[in-house]
């Protein structure tokens, strides 16, 4: 199984070592590991994590 590249939203222990994973940290992890962090929101996959919206304003009349 390939590994995928991760980033961590909220701090979480590593599902393979056990050690402490801040948020903002890139990891990788197979499929199996991610599927419920990804689930419960802890982690989101590094491509769209990157890729933030551009700010939207309201223009006033």
């Amino acid at each position: 199984m390939a590994n995928k590249k991760y980033v961590v939203v909220r701090g979480i222990e590593h599902p393979g070592s056990g050690h402490w994973l801040d948020a903002g940290t890139d990891i990788e992890l197979t499929e199996r590991q991610a599927k419920i962090l990804l689930l419960n929101g802890h982690i989101k996959p590094a491509d769209t994590a990157r890729a933030a919206p551009a700010p939207q304003s309201k223009k006033r009349k």
